[in-house]
This record gives C-alpha cells, structure tokens and sequence, in this order.
C-alpha cells in the first residue's frame, strides 16, 4: 500500500531542485508539491486519446499553487472520473490526503460531463478501512460513504475546483449571494510569528524568570490550542522578541548593552540556532526570528483563530502575539461595534458549513484557516440595529465563557440564540416565512446589559437573561427548538442536523 516513490513525494522540495525544475515545468508555481511536475510530465508524453490514472494528493483542486496544474487539465486533458477520498487515510505512514484521478488526452465529442466522487468527512460519521474504500469506488452512483456529483467540463479552469451536489451548492450560492467577500472588509488577513526555532524562542514564565529574561524582549504568545469560540484560554508561553517597534532586529551591540540577560540567554541557546541552510543564507542576525511579521500588527485589536481547527473557533484580541498555528484578521472598520459584529458571523454555523465546503480537509476531521479561504467567506453588510444586537450579545457570551460562575448552560444557550441570530442576518426572508425571528424579540431583552460593569452586576443579568429567554413558553425558546424542524431542506442542513 506505501512505496518509496509515495514516501518521496510527502518531502517537501529542497531549494536546489526547485531551481533546476522552475524554469522546465509550468507547474512549479508558489508552495508546490513534487507530483503535479509528474502530471505535466504524463501530458507532455501522454499520446493523442491516452489516459493516465494517477493516485496523488487532492490538495491541487483547492490550493493556489494548483492554479497552473487545474489550467493545464482543463486545457489540455479531459477528466474521465475523480475520486476524493477527502480526509480518509488511503496509505499508512505521514497523513495525506489522496483521490485517484483518471485523465485522457484529446477531446471526446460525446462527453459534456464527468463524476466526481466525493467521500463523506470523518466527522460525518464515515467509518471507511482501505478494504471497504476499494470495494467502494465500484459504486457509481451516491451512497452511504460518498457523493457522486456530476461535473460539467465547460467552465472547468484555473479557479478552485469546488465541486458539491447540487442541493449543497444551492446553499452555498445562496449564502454566498448576500455580501461580499471578507477580504473587502479587511486591511489584513495574516500568519503569526514563524520562529524557526520554536524550542528556543518559545519560552514558558519559569523559563524566562530562570534566565532573567527583560520583560521588554517577552511578548505573551498564543497557540492555536489556546483559542476557542468567543475566548481565549492562554497556555502562559511568550516568545523571546528582539526587535524595535519598527519590526528591525536590534543590532547586536545594543541587545548585548540594554538586555544582557536576553543576550546571555540566546547566546547559550546559539548551538541550536546554527545549521539552519535557510536561515544562514539570509541577512538576518544569528539570533533572530526568522518571520517576526509586523510588530505593530501585533498591538491592534484583531480577530484570531486557529489554523487547524475542527470547527469555527473565533477571538477578539489585542493583547497576544501569535505563532503559525494562528491567523489574525485586521478589519477596516475598527469600531468595536464592527468587531463583534463579524466575531459573530465567523464563529456561526452558517460561515462554519460555507468554509468546511471551500477549504483543504485535515485529518480527523479537521479543517486547514488560512488566508486564501479565509477571505472567500461572505460578510453580511451590517445594519445599525444588526450591530447594536451582536455589540451586546457577543460581550455577554465573552464573559459567560470566562466566568466560572455563571448560570450552568448560559453560554450554550447563548452561542445557539446568536447562531440563530446569524441565520435571520442571512435567511430573513426564509425565516419569517416560518415564524422564526429572533432580533427584534432579543433585542429588548439586552438593552439593560452593560458589559463594564461589574462582574457580580453581569453574572446577575446572564442569569436573568438565561431564565427568561429559556423559559418554557418563552418565544425564543420555541423557536430554537423549531429551528431545524420547520426548515430540513436549509437551517437543519446548515446545523448539520440534516444531510445532502
């Protein structure tokens, strides 16, 4: 099931290959992976009306650095089948992600379309060994562990290959048709700090108490584990930073001169510092970050989560720095009112089924936060009473997370009505057809929260709000209760109570 060829492909290239490849294989754009320069090499010796099958990483179809790999299919191959296998684990050894594509060369004149077989998430409930994969892939038709959608060939081109069934895609356009991207509410979407050695620049508080580290040099430091929907549970590390406030490495003179105890610090730690080929190559002084991005960045307020995830898991802050396995997302607008607004939409079930539908699959059923699909997702373009709503439901779910105590079951139920509050900002039209409104109902309820007071005078108002709205014959109770009952074909699909 494993050869040594599939074992080479899961390296990453090394610099002197991609040299000599680059200027051969129009393929070899931005972070490629090594198999698709085989699949440009199979089109170049492929006859006319050949086909090759190939079984190799599906991360092309989605990724930008497929981009030229998807164009060179779709010009000069046609798709006979596509199997996904999405995050099933097909091969033993590294993680992968795999499909099995067959491509012939030439045009068929009698084909407009081809199948695309789609493998159920693991988090779906896909219980699939290698041996039931196999016998599986006979089927050619939609079952218990797969979709078989249908793929036009015109149209197909360099754009992600997003392909869904066609009750699935109705939703995402249907979502996708109420507002712009998030990129166009944005200044900036970015990775956190790349150490290149994170054993010596991550350090825990004994470790910089036992150094002397100057508190100047430390900045708290956030990990991917420690972000969570609406809160943010820190681990304690901080990162040893030796830069100005304008992102420059201090020079070595002056960091040995202000900061000795940093200095006497990374100097013990320089024999790990040394034989990194990358790092030595650069301009950047030996004891150096190797991305440190822009500090000042760092001090705005900002929206964070993590970078593998297995759901929405979104945070307000201005306080942490953040390593690679985070994501910050600065918007343009930076009244507070903005913040909680889209801290609101990222965290809810209907942004979480549009971006599991748009990203690269992760073992576990896990999902990959970057940048590139990050930025697809469509905003709402708030309303003052739609910003006034989230500005104080979204505080009270940050301090019902963080208090230990508050009501039993507040914060649940809190996270479902704003949820819910997000599916009318999305579905108005649809949900008041089924009588399941809720922002005009809540929004008198909250009037008298003021998230500065104090927490005795919040956990008193959480426990009121709490009791009322979940009250048997409360409107909003019945409500949520009806959410996915009155609406299977939509908000049960979105809550993924339902299945396409």
């Amino acid at each position: 099931r494993r050869t040594a060829a599939a074992q080479f492909l899961d390296e990453k290239l090394k610099e002197e290959f991609k040299r000599i490849y680059e200027p051969i294989y129009a393929t070899a754009k931005g972070k490629y992976d090594i198999y698709v320069l085989f699949i440009e090499r199979a089109v170049r010796l492929l006859a006319k009306r050949g086909i090759i099958c190939f079984i190799n990483p599906t991360t092309f179809l989605k990724k930008d650095f497929g981009e030229a790999t998807r164009n060179l299919i779709a010009r000069q191959l046609v798709p006979k089948c596509i199997v996904d296998f999405g995050d099933i684990q097909m091969f033993d050894g590294p993680i992968n992600y795999t499909g099995v594509f067959v491509l012939a060369k030439g045009s068929d004149s009698n084909a407009s379309t081809f199948p695309y077989h789609k493998y159920r998430k693991t988090n779906e409930g896909v219980r699939l060994d290698y041996d039931a994969a196999v016998l599986s892939l006979a089927a050619h038709h939609t079952n218990e562990f797969k979709d078989v959608v249908t793929v036009p060939l015109e149209g197909l081109g360099g754009g992600c290959w997003d392909f869904q069934t066609d009750s699935k895609q109705a939703i995402l356009n249907a979502i996708k048709g109420v507002g712009p991207e998030l990129r166009q509410f944005t200044d900036h979407i970015f990775q956190g700090i790349a150490s290149g050695k994170d054993e010596v620049f991550y350090v825990s508080a004994e470790t910089a108490k036992q150094h002397g580290i100057e508190g100047d040099m430390l900045k708290p430091l956030l990990k991917g584990r420690d972000l969570k929907r609406y809160c943010i549970t820190w681990s304690g590390t901080f990162v040893v930073y030796p830069y100005d406030d304008n992102s420059k490495g201090i020079p070595e003179s002056k960091l040995k001169a202000n900061y000795p105890n940093t200095y006497r610090y990374l100097e013990s730690q320089r024999h790990f510092l040394s034989g990194r080929p990358y790092f030595d190559k650069s301009t950047k002084l030996w004891f150096e970050i190797w991305n440190q991005r822009n500090k000042g960045n760092f001090g705005l307020l900002r929206i964070v989560t993590p970078e593998i995830s297995d759901r929405n898991h979104f945070a307000i802050t201005d306080k942490y720095f953040g390593n690679t396995k985070t994501y910050h997302i600065i918007p343009k607008d930076k009244s507070l009112g903005n913040y909680f607004y889209l801290t609101a939409l990222l965290n809810s079930c209907v942004l979480e089924f549009y971006y599991q539908a748009i990203t690269t699959p992760q073992a576990g059923g896990f999902f990959a936060y970057k940048t590139q699909f990050l930025e697809l997702l469509p905003i709402k373009p708030p309303s003052s009473p739609e910003v006034s709503l989230f500005s104080k439901l979204v505080p009270l779910i940050q301090f019902a997370k963080a208090d230990a105590g508050a009501s039993p079951g507040a914060a649940a139920f809190l996270e479902d009505l704003i949820d819910a509050c997000v599916m009318e900002s999305y579905f108005r039209e649809h949900m008041a057809e089924r009588d399941l409104l809720f922002h005009d109902t809540v929004a008198p309820h909250l009037a008298a929260y003021a998230p500065e007071a104090s927490a005795a005078q919040q956990r008193d108002f959480l426990t009121h709000l709490h009791q009322t709205l979940n009250a048997p014959s409360h409107a909003i109770r019945n409500r949520l209760l009806r959410l996915t009952a009155d609406s299977p074909d939509l908000l049960a699909i979105i809550k993924q109570e339902g299945r396409i």
